[in-house]
């Protein structure tokens, strides 16, 4: 069973990723992107082609512009896919028809920087200003006061299992809407944050590593 918590966070890509989400200057306002203006046109382009990929709507979106070549990735955390639509030679977004491995990409890719509204029109998310977050011994606690992520925090990928309530080996006396808890990938996530006490059926948000604003959107199944 492999573990993600602080000391594993120190381990292989995920030390690389939780290094880029602490000192890259795309932490300091999200998203910012020097190309942005060429963000817009692939946004227009996107569109004017009247792409729809569901679910709609979709706050998991990411558009990136690369040597000159417009991508907008459409993550579905429901079931970990995400469809990248790029531009073929005709220069039309060509999308797949089977979505790939969500937790393949890299947490820094998965700090999203668009979504999907309602109508299906893909808009570019505002920056968000340099936030001073609320933290418990380095780590993020996600939730305001409506029970909704943070601007400027993400979820990048969902999970489900059991989790042990009012326990970390992250965070000392934790109270009952902290858990450890264990995926039915395998991986035990630790710490976890209810918007309050957790239970049966709550969905609460794991932490990538201390500081990090990507979360994963965790299903509790059962109390362990």
């Amino acid at each position: 069973m492999r573990i993600l918590h602080v000391a594993a966070a120190a381990a292989a890509a995920l030390a690389a990723t939780a290094s880029v989400l602490a000192n890259s200057p795309a932490m300091a306002t999200l998203p910012v992107d020097a190309a942005r203006p060429s963000l817009a046109s692939c946004v227009a382009k996107w569109n004017r082609q009247r792409i729809r990929i569901d679910p709609i709507p979709n706050p998991n979106v990411r558009v990136t512009w690369k040597r000159g070549a417009c991508a907008v990735s459409v993550a579905r955390l429901a079931d970990n896919f995400v469809f990248t639509c790029r531009i073929n030679a005709y220069a039309t977004y060509q999308c797949p028809g089977h979505g790939d491995d969500l937790t393949r990409l890299s947490v820094a890719y998965r700090m999203w920087n668009a979504q999907i509204n309602r109508a299906g029109v893909l808009r570019l998310d505002p920056p968000v200003p340099l936030a001073h977050y609320e933290r418990r011994e380095g780590y993020i606690l996600p939730w305001n006061k409506r029970g909704q992520l943070f601007k400027g925090l993400r979820f990048i990928e969902q999970q489900s299992g059991q989790c042990q309530v009012g326990f970390s080996m992250q965070l000392n006396a934790p109270p009952d809407s902290v858990a450890r808890c264990f995926g039915s990938n395998d991986i035990i996530y630790d710490p976890c944050f209810g918007r309050t006490s957790i239970t049966s059926g709550s969905i609460i948000a794991c932490a990538v590593a201390p500081g990090a604003r990507a979360f994963i959107r965790f299903v509790v199944t059962a109390l362990a």
